[in-house]
């Protein structure tokens, strides 16, 4: 099955997580076709959804294939959200 449709029809259905899930797919498949201004669009879309160590993972990946170190060093630091706390 097609990463974007199953990531469209997650969203629809409330499931952010899958869908964010599916958007990284999708931004693999961006690269496999040389295209990293894609790959970064659509992981954009994916961390808006849910912000996953994966999704910034491949977000730094696409920077250090791109030669921008500095960027993709940056997102292999994590930064809470606003009012996200661990404690219970």
């Amino acid at each position: 099955a097609d990463a974007l449709a199953i990531a469209r029809h997650a969203r629809l259905g409330g499931d952010r997580a899958l869908a964010s899930t599916m958007l990284v797919a999708a931004s693999q498949v961006a690269l496999t076709r040389f295209d990293p201004a894609e790959a970064l669009r659509l992981l954009d879309e994916a961390l808006a959804l849910d912000d996953t160590a994966a999704a910034r993972l491949e977000r730094s990946r696409v920077h250090t294939m791109e030669g921008n170190f500095a960027e993709a060093n940056e997102w292999l630091t994590y930064k809470p959200r606003p009012g996200y706390s661990i404690d219970p």
